[in-house]
Order: structure tokens, then C-alpha cells, then sequence
């Protein structure tokens, strides 16, 4: 309400004097004048509607810098900081790539354990070839005996 007061009296008494008599900062006033007179910019509008449509075509993956670079590869000049500042403004955030976890081994499960046919002898004596596989990668693979 001061504030007011000092903006529609500011041609009558220097602004100086009028912040000294109602113990306001002169800082504090020239801020709030900035807040009332320039509410969000026509720039930061369109930029807000790239930032969603950008962040929507990406399935919510991208964060700030790939939005940056995304809105830059469709010739936008934009900082990262300003795409960060919107990406708070509207709550927008990147999906996180989930920790990788193992889901080939369960310890706990109560099934029957296949036996170990081999008994770690690696060297195969037999015609039959013995058949491993990789978790890793989950291809087969054929050990065979060394040639003798």
C-alpha cells in the first residue's frame, strides 16, 4: 500500500524523501515497481509453449539441456538458465534412466534347483557336447573339448 502511495505521489515529492518518511527502502519500491510493470513478456509466453510442446514430444524425457538443444535446433535463441527458470515455473521435469538392476537371479524363490551336471569338469569326454550360456547376454554358447 506504500508503495502505491510513493508511485502516485512521485511527481509532487522526490522518492527519496517519500521511502525516508514511510520508512520503506528505496530498493524495495523501485523492485515492486518492477514486479507491477512488466508482467510475463510475449518473449517468455512463446517460449513457454515451445518448452511444453518440446518436453511433451519427448515423452517427458528431456531435461534442461536437451530441451536447450532441441529448442535451439529449431532456431530458437534461448539460454539455459531461462529454460531452466520456465521448466520450474510450469513443474516440468525429465524422466530419470532407472538404476540398472539384475532381474536374472532370484535367491529366494522355492522352486527345485537345476543339479550341476558338469561339477566344474570344463573338458568334455564325450560325443555330446556340453551347452552353456552367458546371463549377460543371454546367447548360448557351446563348449567343446580341446583338440587332442
Amino acid at each position: 500500500m506504500k508503495y502505491a502511495y510513493i508511485a502516485s505521489e512521485r511527481t509532487h515529492y522526490p522518492i527519496g524523501f517519500m521511502c525516508r518518511m514511510l520508512e520503506v527502502s528505496t530498493s524495495g519500491f523501485f523492485s515492486w515497481q518492477a514486479r507491477e510493470r512488466a508482467p510475463q513478456s510475449d518473449a517468455d509466453a512463446q517460449l513457454r509453449e515451445s518448452i511444453i510442446q518440446v518436453h511433451e514430444e519427448s515423452r517427458r524425457r528431456y531435461g534442461r539441456r536437451r530441451l536447450t538443444h532441441a529448442l535451439r535446433a529449431q532456431g530458437m535463441r534461448v539460454n539455459p538458465k531461462r529454460v531452466h527458470r520456465v521448466m520450474r515455473e510450469e513443474g516440468l521435469r525429465g524422466v530419470r534412466k532407472g538404476r540398472f538392476v539384475p532381474r536374472t537371479t532370484d535367491s529366494t524363490h522355492q522352486r527345485a534347483i537345476a543339479p550341476n551336471v558338469l561339477q566344474r569338469r570344463f573338458g568334455v569326454d564325450t560325443a555330446v557336447p556340453a551347452w552353456t550360456s552367458d546371463i549377460t547376454y543371454g546367447t548360448p554358447r557351446r563348449c567343446r573339448s580341446p583338440p587332442h
